[in-house]
């Protein structure tokens, strides 16, 4: 039996137990909707982009902040309409001030300022990213660590030290959302 295979069998197991712990308030549709993830198809590695940057904000209190759903369009504007190259070479400073200007930011200015958290881990992303000739390059890679789980486990490490601001749990979430299921029961 293969790793896929093993897979095949433990997940359904991990997903009944869930549902058979889960608050009451909770509905199945619920609960099944995050097993299945909200973003999975992508065609390009600035698709990937995007959703990397979309799980950086959703640490603690930044969805608050950052509203990427409501400011989306103008937050592709400013990032270059998330080209890689362009972002992966921005300066994380003129960038912060770039969005301090075009969202009325007033919070203080310093490292652990909710936008600038997010700026460093929109170019640490680009710089990631980057690294990748296109879509399947990136696939490719994601693949070679879906063998048992301490490789499994490797991926999310790898991103979270690569891209600042996208810990373990925030990289597992980017991963189920990209489609990559396996990363669900860490």
């Amino acid at each position: 039996m293969d790793i896929k295979e093993k897979n095949q069998i433990g997940l359904p197991t991990d997903i009944y137990m869930i549902h058979e712990i889960k608050p009451e308030q909770i509905t199945n549709n619920e609960l099944n909707k995050y097993f299945v993830g909200d973003h999975k198809d992508f065609s390009t590695l600035e698709d990937v982009f995007e959703l990397i940057i979309y799980s950086a904000q959703n640490y603690q209190r930044m969805p608050n902040v950052i509203k990427y759903q409501e400011r989306r369009e103008r937050i592709k504007n400013i990032l270059y309409n998330f080209d890689l190259e362009r972002n992966s070479q921005c300066d994380v400073e003129e960038l912060y001030q770039k969005f301090r200007y075009e969202f009325d930011v007033t919070s203080a200015d310093n490292n652990f300022n909710s936008w600038h958290k997010w700026i460093k881990s929109i170019v640490d992303a680009a710089k990631f990213m980057s690294d990748f000739k296109d879509v399947e390059d990136f696939k490719s890679f994601v693949a070679k660590f879906d063998y048992n789980l301490l490789t499994r486990m490797a991926m999310p490490l790898l991103i979270s030290k690569k891209i600042s601001g996208l810990g373990f749990a925030l990289a597992c979430d980017c991963l189920k959302e990209l489609g990559y299921i396996n990363y669900l029961s860490f």
